[in-house]
């Protein structure tokens, strides 16, 4: 968008031919044009996660750093935050929007989430990852696209593994899921030393959840409320 490619221009941020700008909140994303519009309800999972003031903040599968402009528009009082992403376009745009936006405090990293170490220090874990296992309906023929959409890289148990292994003793997690495999992230959580804590459902134009936001963390239970969501 005009807009968007004007506020590049004056912070010396390169747009290059195959991608487009997005806006997201106040703020804008840079993408691949032949890819879709990343993380669109990022805004949504932040506000969901609660960021607070200094928190030490992990993205898995970072991509592109749309949950960090998010998060700077929610809470710009945040602590450091890490991004791990296995793709070096997803991170060059990512580290773009970092700079677009002027965020400061933000690193990413190139890494596979099944090989990570972090102690746990992070207050808050969050992931918006691959929906769908390989094989699953059609895949693009676009690496690049495909590692987004479908679990090229690890499926959710291991996402979860590496977000359980990094979290603070009083930290949480926070994902975004494809409604339809809600009972495959329920099952992997079973498997480890925590807890669903708080689930949302997000709805499509059709008025269907299609997307279910879920806060994990050690101990606790859950009660569903009359609106569909999900509370401790």
């Amino acid at each position: 968008m005009k807009a968007g490619q004007q506020r590049a221009e004056q912070r010396g941020v390169p747009i290059h031919a195959h991608e487009r700008i997005d806006p997201l909140g106040t703020g804008w994303v840079i993408s691949s044009r032949a890819g879709f519009a990343p993380c669109p309800w990022a805004l949504d999972l932040i506000e969901f996660a609660r960021p607070r003031v200094g928190e030490k903040i992990l993205d898995l599968g970072c991509g592109s750093a749309p949950l960090a402009v998010a998060i700077g528009q929610i809470e710009p009082a945040h602590g450091p935050i890490l991004g791990v992403d296995l793709s070096w376009r997803r991170l060059d745009q990512g580290r773009r929007n970092l700079a677009l936006q002027n965020l400061q405090n933000c690193a990413l990293v190139r890494s596979d989430i099944r090989c990570l170490h972090y102690p746990p220090i992070f207050d808050l874990v969050l992931s918006n990852p691959p929906f769908y296992p390989v094989g699953w309906g059609r895949m693009s023929d676009d690496p690049e696209i495909s590692s987004a959409t479908h679990a090229v890289h690890g499926d959710i148990p291991d996402f979860l593994a590496a977000a359980c292994d990094a979290l603070a003793p009083h930290g949480r997690i926070v994902f975004i899921y494809d409604t339809d495999r809600l009972p495959q992230l329920l099952i992997a959580v079973s498997g480890m030393a925590v807890r669903v804590k708080e689930m949302r459902f997000l709805y499509d134009d059709r008025h269907r959840p299609s997307r279910v936001m879920i806060m994990i963390a050690r101990g606790g239970g859950l009660v569903i409320d009359h609106r569909g969501s999900v509370v401790t």
